[in-house]
Protein backbone atom coordinates (compact mmCIF):
# COMPACT_ATOMS: atom_id res chain seq x y z
CA UNK A 1 0.00 0.00 0.00
CA UNK A 2 1.46 3.42 -1.05
CA UNK A 3 -0.19 6.37 0.69
CA UNK A 4 0.72 10.30 -0.58
CA UNK A 5 -0.61 12.70 1.86
CA UNK A 6 -1.01 16.34 0.40
CA UNK A 7 -0.99 19.79 2.20
CA UNK A 8 -1.15 22.98 1.32
CA UNK A 9 2.04 24.93 3.46
CA UNK A 10 2.16 28.46 3.53
CA UNK A 11 5.00 30.83 4.91
CA UNK A 12 4.14 33.05 7.45
CA UNK A 13 5.76 35.61 9.83
CA UNK A 14 7.72 33.65 12.52
CA UNK A 15 5.45 35.04 15.43
CA UNK A 16 2.16 34.21 13.57
CA UNK A 17 0.11 31.54 14.87
CA UNK A 18 -0.33 29.42 11.89
CA UNK A 19 3.24 29.73 11.10
CA UNK A 20 4.18 27.17 14.50
CA UNK A 21 1.00 24.90 13.96
CA UNK A 22 2.81 24.13 10.49
CA UNK A 23 6.16 23.00 12.18
CA UNK A 24 4.34 20.82 14.35
CA UNK A 25 2.27 19.38 11.95
CA UNK A 26 5.21 18.77 9.53
CA UNK A 27 7.22 17.00 12.40
CA UNK A 28 4.15 15.17 13.28
CA UNK A 29 3.28 13.36 10.00
CA UNK A 30 7.39 12.87 9.59
CA UNK A 31 7.22 11.06 13.15
CA UNK A 32 4.00 8.89 11.98
CA UNK A 33 5.74 8.05 8.63
CA UNK A 34 8.78 7.16 10.51
CA UNK A 35 6.73 4.79 12.40
CA UNK A 36 4.82 2.54 10.31
CA UNK A 37 5.63 0.32 7.75
CA UNK A 38 4.49 2.14 4.35
CA UNK A 39 5.61 3.59 1.52
CA UNK A 40 4.31 6.82 2.33
CA UNK A 41 5.04 10.56 0.29
CA UNK A 42 4.70 13.68 2.39
CA UNK A 43 4.02 16.25 -0.56
CA UNK A 44 3.69 19.86 -0.45
CA UNK A 45 1.61 21.68 -3.30
CA UNK A 46 2.38 25.18 -2.71
CA UNK A 47 3.49 28.73 -4.40
CA UNK A 48 6.51 29.34 -5.36
CA UNK A 49 7.21 32.14 -2.71
CA UNK A 50 6.65 29.60 0.01
CA UNK A 51 9.20 26.66 -0.97
CA UNK A 52 11.43 27.93 2.03
CA UNK A 53 9.19 27.16 4.29
CA UNK A 54 8.94 23.46 2.89
CA UNK A 55 10.92 20.51 4.92
CA UNK A 56 13.61 18.55 2.97
CA UNK A 57 11.41 15.63 4.12
CA UNK A 58 8.35 16.83 2.02
CA UNK A 59 8.40 16.30 -2.09
CA UNK A 60 7.47 19.55 -3.61
CA UNK A 61 5.52 19.53 -6.00
CA UNK A 62 5.21 21.60 -9.12
CA UNK A 63 3.78 25.27 -7.71
CA UNK A 64 0.44 26.37 -8.33
CA UNK A 65 -0.35 28.96 -10.81
CA UNK A 66 -3.69 30.49 -9.88
CA UNK A 67 -5.65 31.17 -7.03
CA UNK A 68 -8.91 32.85 -6.22
CA UNK A 69 -7.25 35.93 -6.75
CA UNK A 70 -7.99 34.72 -10.23
CA UNK A 71 -11.77 34.67 -10.22
CA UNK A 72 -12.80 37.92 -8.73
CA UNK A 73 -12.10 41.18 -7.47
CA UNK A 74 -12.07 40.39 -3.64
CA UNK A 75 -11.70 42.93 -1.05
CA UNK A 76 -9.68 39.76 0.81
CA UNK A 77 -6.99 39.76 -1.11
CA UNK A 78 -5.22 36.27 0.36
CA UNK A 79 -3.85 34.27 -2.34
CA UNK A 80 -5.95 31.36 -1.60
CA UNK A 81 -5.48 28.37 -3.67
CA UNK A 82 -7.89 25.97 -5.16
CA UNK A 83 -8.23 22.90 -3.88
CA UNK A 84 -8.67 20.93 -7.58
CA UNK A 85 -4.70 22.51 -7.98
CA UNK A 86 -3.42 21.02 -5.12
CA UNK A 87 -5.36 17.09 -5.79
CA UNK A 88 -4.49 17.51 -9.48
CA UNK A 89 -0.85 18.14 -8.03
CA UNK A 90 -0.85 15.36 -6.00
CA UNK A 91 -3.04 13.05 -8.12
CA UNK A 92 -0.38 13.31 -11.20
CA UNK A 93 3.20 13.37 -8.80
CA UNK A 94 3.47 9.47 -9.15
CA UNK A 95 0.88 6.52 -11.05
CA UNK A 96 1.77 4.05 -7.82
CA UNK A 97 -0.02 5.77 -5.50
CA UNK A 98 -2.94 3.54 -4.08
CA UNK A 99 -4.56 6.57 -1.71
CA UNK A 100 -4.64 10.17 -1.53
CA UNK A 101 -4.73 11.86 1.91
CA UNK A 102 -5.96 15.57 2.15
CA UNK A 103 -5.79 17.88 5.21
CA UNK A 104 -5.80 21.27 6.05
CA UNK A 105 -1.95 22.55 6.79
CA UNK A 106 -2.92 23.12 10.49
CA UNK A 107 -4.27 19.81 10.83
CA UNK A 108 -1.60 17.49 13.28
CA UNK A 109 -1.63 13.95 13.27
CA UNK A 110 -1.08 11.24 15.97
CA UNK A 111 1.63 8.42 15.68
CA UNK A 112 -0.89 5.86 14.94
CA UNK A 113 -2.06 7.83 12.17
CA UNK A 114 -0.95 6.53 8.73
CA UNK A 115 -1.10 2.76 10.51
CA UNK A 116 -4.51 3.30 11.73
CA UNK A 117 -5.18 3.77 7.51
CA UNK A 118 -3.18 0.89 6.57
CA UNK A 119 -5.22 -1.84 8.86
CA UNK A 120 -8.96 0.52 7.81
CA UNK A 121 -8.04 -0.50 4.41
CA UNK A 122 -6.71 -3.91 4.74
CA UNK A 123 -9.75 -5.00 7.05
CA UNK A 124 -12.04 -3.67 4.13
CA UNK A 125 -14.00 -1.69 6.47
CA UNK A 126 -14.79 1.13 3.51
CA UNK A 127 -12.95 2.63 0.43
CA UNK A 128 -12.82 6.26 1.22
CA UNK A 129 -12.37 7.61 4.78
CA UNK A 130 -13.08 11.07 6.61
CA UNK A 131 -11.91 11.88 9.82
CA UNK A 132 -13.20 14.57 11.50
CA UNK A 133 -10.10 16.68 14.36
CA UNK A 134 -10.23 16.75 18.07
CA UNK A 135 -9.86 20.63 18.91
CA UNK A 136 -7.02 21.21 21.95
CA UNK A 137 -6.37 24.62 23.91
CA UNK A 138 -3.55 26.64 22.19
CA UNK A 139 -0.74 26.42 25.06
CA UNK A 140 1.85 24.55 22.70
CA UNK A 141 3.58 26.05 20.39
CA UNK A 142 7.21 24.20 19.86
CA UNK A 143 7.81 21.13 17.99
CA UNK A 144 9.34 19.84 21.55
CA UNK A 145 5.82 20.15 23.23
CA UNK A 146 4.29 17.28 20.25
CA UNK A 147 3.71 14.46 23.02
CA UNK A 148 1.74 16.96 25.00
CA UNK A 149 -0.33 17.61 22.13
CA UNK A 150 -0.63 13.85 21.15
CA UNK A 151 -1.60 13.39 24.81
CA UNK A 152 -4.55 15.93 25.18
CA UNK A 153 -7.92 14.49 24.69
CA UNK A 154 -9.74 17.38 23.69
CA UNK A 155 -12.95 17.82 22.39
CA UNK A 156 -14.95 16.77 18.90
CA UNK A 157 -15.68 19.13 16.00
CA UNK A 158 -17.97 18.70 13.79
CA UNK A 159 -15.98 19.90 10.37
CA UNK A 160 -14.43 17.79 7.56
CA UNK A 161 -10.81 18.85 7.48
CA UNK A 162 -9.09 15.12 6.83
CA UNK A 163 -9.65 13.11 3.73
CA UNK A 164 -8.35 9.84 2.40
CA UNK A 165 -9.45 8.30 -0.36
CA UNK A 166 -8.31 5.79 -3.72
CA UNK A 167 -6.45 7.72 -6.27
CA UNK A 168 -8.40 7.08 -9.22
CA UNK A 169 -11.35 8.57 -7.38
CA UNK A 170 -9.95 12.04 -8.18
CA UNK A 171 -10.51 12.25 -12.13
CA UNK A 172 -14.31 12.27 -11.11
CA UNK A 173 -14.21 14.56 -8.18
CA UNK A 174 -16.37 17.79 -9.21
CA UNK A 175 -14.99 20.37 -7.45
CA UNK A 176 -15.43 23.29 -9.70
CA UNK A 177 -13.37 26.62 -8.25
CA UNK A 178 -13.73 26.07 -4.03
CA UNK A 179 -10.52 27.61 -2.72
CA UNK A 180 -8.87 26.03 0.63
CA UNK A 181 -9.09 28.40 3.90
CA UNK A 182 -12.58 29.12 3.10
CA UNK A 183 -15.87 27.54 4.22
CA UNK A 184 -16.98 24.49 2.17
CA UNK A 185 -13.95 23.46 1.43
CA UNK A 186 -14.34 20.86 3.73
CA UNK A 187 -18.37 19.95 2.54
CA UNK A 188 -17.06 20.20 -0.93
CA UNK A 189 -14.89 17.00 -0.33
CA UNK A 190 -16.70 15.31 1.49
CA UNK A 191 -19.71 15.38 -0.83
CA UNK A 192 -17.93 14.15 -3.91
CA UNK A 193 -16.88 11.29 -1.21
CA UNK A 194 -20.05 10.80 -0.50
CA UNK A 195 -21.19 10.53 -3.77
CA UNK A 196 -18.46 8.65 -5.44
CA UNK A 197 -17.18 6.29 -3.30
CA UNK A 198 -18.82 2.95 -2.59
CA UNK A 199 -18.07 2.30 0.71
CA UNK A 200 -17.37 6.02 2.43
CA UNK A 201 -17.13 5.65 6.47
CA UNK A 202 -17.08 8.85 8.08
CA UNK A 203 -15.13 8.83 11.09
CA UNK A 204 -16.69 12.15 14.03
CA UNK A 205 -14.92 10.80 17.49
CA UNK A 206 -11.26 9.18 16.48
CA UNK A 207 -8.26 10.54 18.56
CA UNK A 208 -6.40 10.87 15.44
CA UNK A 209 -5.29 14.12 14.44
CA UNK A 210 -5.59 17.40 16.59
CA UNK A 211 -6.33 21.06 16.08
CA UNK A 212 -5.15 23.54 18.15
CA UNK A 213 -8.00 26.20 18.78
CA UNK A 214 -11.63 25.77 20.42
CA UNK A 215 -13.05 27.46 17.54
CA UNK A 216 -15.82 25.20 16.14
CA UNK A 217 -17.18 28.18 13.54
CA UNK A 218 -15.04 31.28 12.53
CA UNK A 219 -15.70 34.46 10.92
CA UNK A 220 -14.71 34.05 7.02
CA UNK A 221 -14.67 37.08 4.43
CA UNK A 222 -18.12 37.37 3.07
CA UNK A 223 -17.39 37.38 -0.74
CA UNK A 224 -14.87 34.23 -1.00
CA UNK A 225 -17.28 32.71 1.56
CA UNK A 226 -20.05 33.17 -0.95
CA UNK A 227 -17.99 32.41 -4.33
CA UNK A 228 -17.46 29.12 -2.30
CA UNK A 229 -20.83 28.37 -1.40
CA UNK A 230 -21.83 29.61 -5.00
CA UNK A 231 -19.62 26.71 -6.44
CA UNK A 232 -20.02 24.38 -4.05
CA UNK A 233 -24.02 24.44 -5.04
CA UNK A 234 -22.55 23.80 -8.60
CA UNK A 235 -20.65 21.17 -7.54
CA UNK A 236 -23.88 19.76 -5.16
CA UNK A 237 -26.33 19.81 -8.24
CA UNK A 238 -23.77 17.90 -10.54
CA UNK A 239 -23.22 15.19 -7.91
CA UNK A 240 -26.91 14.95 -6.69
CA UNK A 241 -27.96 12.60 -9.11
CA UNK A 242 -24.97 9.99 -7.14
CA UNK A 243 -26.15 10.63 -3.79
CA UNK A 244 -27.82 7.56 -1.85
CA UNK A 245 -29.05 8.33 1.89
CA UNK A 246 -26.89 4.91 3.15
CA UNK A 247 -23.21 6.70 2.14
CA UNK A 248 -24.27 9.91 4.21
CA UNK A 249 -23.03 10.26 8.03
CA UNK A 250 -25.61 9.03 10.35
CA UNK A 251 -27.84 7.14 8.10
CA UNK A 252 -27.68 4.21 10.10
CA UNK A 253 -29.91 6.25 13.11
CA UNK A 254 -33.78 6.10 13.33
CA UNK A 255 -35.41 8.96 10.88
CA UNK A 256 -35.82 11.30 13.70
CA UNK A 257 -32.35 11.14 14.64
CA UNK A 258 -31.11 11.58 11.65
CA UNK A 259 -33.18 15.02 10.95
CA UNK A 260 -31.78 16.42 13.90
CA UNK A 261 -28.34 15.42 13.43
CA UNK A 262 -27.94 16.70 10.39
CA UNK A 263 -29.68 19.99 11.18
CA UNK A 264 -27.28 20.71 13.74
CA UNK A 265 -24.64 19.70 12.03
CA UNK A 266 -22.50 22.56 10.23
CA UNK A 267 -21.03 21.01 7.87
CA UNK A 268 -24.08 18.63 6.51
CA UNK A 269 -26.30 21.48 4.44
CA UNK A 270 -29.81 20.07 5.69
CA UNK A 271 -31.70 20.64 1.93
CA UNK A 272 -29.67 18.15 0.21
CA UNK A 273 -30.46 15.57 3.40
CA UNK A 274 -34.09 15.86 3.06
CA UNK A 275 -33.93 15.60 -0.32
CA UNK A 276 -32.36 12.04 0.33
CA UNK A 277 -34.96 11.36 3.06
CA UNK A 278 -37.99 12.34 0.51
CA UNK A 279 -35.84 10.41 -2.53
CA UNK A 280 -35.46 7.17 -0.33
CA UNK A 281 -39.70 7.32 0.99
CA UNK A 282 -40.91 7.47 -2.63
CA UNK A 283 -38.71 4.68 -3.39
CA UNK A 284 -39.87 2.54 -0.41
CA UNK A 285 -43.73 3.61 -1.13
CA UNK A 286 -42.84 2.88 -5.05
CA UNK A 287 -41.61 -0.93 -3.64
CA UNK A 288 -44.69 -1.70 -1.65
CA UNK A 289 -46.97 -0.19 -4.22
CA UNK A 290 -45.47 -2.60 -6.71
CA UNK A 291 -45.68 -5.49 -4.77
CA UNK A 292 -49.80 -4.83 -3.78
CA UNK A 293 -50.05 -4.78 -7.87
CA UNK A 294 -47.49 -8.45 -8.82
CA UNK A 295 -50.26 -9.73 -5.66
CA UNK A 296 -53.39 -8.73 -6.95
CA UNK A 297 -51.96 -10.14 -10.60
CA UNK A 298 -51.40 -13.11 -9.33
CA UNK A 299 -54.70 -13.99 -7.47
Amino acid sequence: MRLLHVLNPVKMPEDHELEWTQKMVFESMRQARERSNLQIGLLASSFEEDASFIPDYFVTLPFLERSVQDLGNFSDKRKLPLITDILKAAYDYSQDGDYLIYTNADILVLPQFYEYIQNFFENDLGDALIVNRRRIGQEYKRVEDLPMVWSEIGKSHPGFDCFVFKRELFPQMVLGNVCIGIPYIGVTLAHNIFALAERPVYKPDLHLTVHMGMEVLWKSNQELYNHNFAEFKKNNAALKPKYKLEKFPYSELSFFERIMKWGLNPSLPIKTEIELEGKGLSQRWRYYLNEIRWKLIQK
